[in-house]
């Protein structure tokens, strides 16, 4: 029997009396361990166990218990911190999450402007923003600074420094121009920004990025005009330091932008994500989104692993297929919705039967269960359509259930007991209420949907009237 430890609470300080009094190790070899411990070193922590289980033995401890506190150590690794730094930590999340609940748009405007370089947080910051309802205005070549920053008291406004290739030549002669007067259109901008901050590369991602949306001219026709805007700056405004201006930017001549068709939404969108690295003036499955909700599909955002069967209409942003050990093909994609990106999986049983709709670019409706994996939420898809396809089919065979409120029962007691019965038995039918005291016909959101039952159907009538109840196929 090993003799009995008095142990300080001073945990790393305490580590290193286990290991001196439990398992004979040096001073050396403790602190040893303990820097393993602090920086997690796990095939260090893995190597030291037997050291420590053998000294442990011949200090007289069984080899369960040498094992059961070494365990401890190694949780403690994972999971421990040295107390100074918890009371630092501890005082910086609460201060944070302060002003997290009290100065939100503040908050989240600070906390983008920290991920600026990193596209993924970004991305998940602009997402949860959204979700607080505050309002992400674009970028703007006249009203955006280096970080992102609050305008209107309630809005955020997207940060020239996240967009792709405007490095900080490009940032510093736009901020100074500036400060005299802001940009009147495109000429304007490319006459006053040096050649040599700016290259044609950097005026397309300010396009694509929607800097220049304010001039009032569609992308495509700015992405149209940039040579003639680049020759003209050249012709009136050379890059030769040692050359004066023979021009006052007010007398010189503007041409006339080129004029070609809008581009698509689409190809907006895919360039917009390029410049920017997420969607933010829309989304390409935008044109759908009404009727996904109407018929209950969920946003990504939404969806949880719960068990639940997951549905929802989704955008291929990327596709990489692979071969498994036994050769079967199968792929990882990148889904999208108005809420965020996931990673999708599509098994080989799957894969071979959907292979065709597998396209990037394509819109699907995507079914299957949500799952947890590295601390990432993925999705097992388990069938896919096409989505028009998938919504054309639910548009059509649609049920709506009719409910009409008389004027005489008009109670408070109604409404709850009507929900309380579309609630427990939901389902695809769309329900539209009708209130005969203000004459008005309100369609219910897709979460009151309800499977029409003729159980249901009987237990409003019962509520209602046999003629308040009508259900339409």
């Amino acid at each position: 029997m090993g003799e009995k430890l008095e142990i300080t609470s001073n945990a790393y300080l305490s580590l290193l009396q286990i290991a001196s009094k439990m398992a004979g190790f040096s001073l050396g070899e403790a602190d040893l361990l303990r820097r393993a411990v602090g920086k997690k070193q796990k095939e260090v922590l893995d190597k030291e166990r037997n050291h420590f289980v053998q000294g442990a033995l011949k200090k007289g401890y069984n080899q369960g218990l040498a094992n059961d506190i070494y365990d401890l150590i190694v949780r403690f690794a994972n999971y421990g911190f040295n107390r100074s730094h918890a009371v630092a930590y501890s005082m910086i999340a609460y201060q944070l999450a302060y002003l997290k609940a009290n100065f939100p748009v503040h908050f989240m405007a600070g906390l983008l402007t920290s991920a600026i370089g990193n596209d993924t947080k970004i991305a998940q910051y602009i997402l949860e923003t959204r979700q607080k309802e505050i309002v992400v205005l674009p970028p703007s070549i006249n009203h955006s600074t280096y970080s992102f920053h609050v305008e209107k008291t309630d809005a955020i406004r997207f940060s020239l420094a996240a967009i792709k290739s405007v490095g900080g030549a490009a940032l510093k002669e736009i901020f100074q121009s500036r400060k005299r007067k802001k940009f009147d259109d495109l000429f304007d901008f490319c006459i006053r920004i040096s050649q040599k901050a700016i290259n044609r590369k950097t005026l397309e991602f300010l396009v694509h990025s929607g800097c220049f949306d304010e001039f009032g001219e569609d992308r495509a026709v700015l992405l149209a005009s940039l040579d003639v805007a680049i020759e003209h700056a050249q012709i009136f405004k050379p890059d030769d330091s040692n050359q004066f201006d023979l021009f006052d930017d007010e007398m010189i001549p503007k041409p006339k932008y080129v004029q070609v068709d809008p581009i698509s939404l689409e190809n907006k969108l895919i360039f917009e994500k390029e410049a920017l690295g997420l969607y933010l003036s829309d989304h390409p499955i935008s044109i759908y989104e009404k009727n996904l909700t109407r018929v209950g599909a969920s946003l990504l955002y939404q969806l949880r692993s719960d068990n639940k069967r997951a549905i929802a209409g989704v955008y291929l942003s990327t596709l990489k297929s692979i071969r498994t050990k036994k050769g079967d093909s199968m792929a990882f994609l990148t889904v999208s919705d108005a809420s965020g990106e996931m990673e999708a999986v599509v098994f080989p049983t799957v894969y071979k039967r959907y292979q065709p709709l597998l396209r990037q670019g394509n819109f699907l409706l995507i079914e299957g269960k949500i799952e947890d994996r590295d601390e990432k939420r993925q999705f097992i898809i388990q069938q896919i359509t096409e989505l028009e396809q998938w919504l054309q089919t639910k548009m059509v065979n649609q049920p709506v259930l009719y409910i009409k409120i008389s004027s005489t029962q008009q109670d408070q007691l109604v409404l709850p007991k009507i929900k309380q019965l579309l609630q427990a038995s939901k389902g695809d039918a769309v329900v539209v209420l009708h209130d005969e005291g203000t004459r008005k016909s309100v369609k219910l959101g897709a979460e009151n949907n309800v499977n029409p039952t003729p159980a249901v159907i009987q237990q409003l009538r019962n509520l209602l009237g046999e003629k308040n109840v009508v259900l339409k196929d």
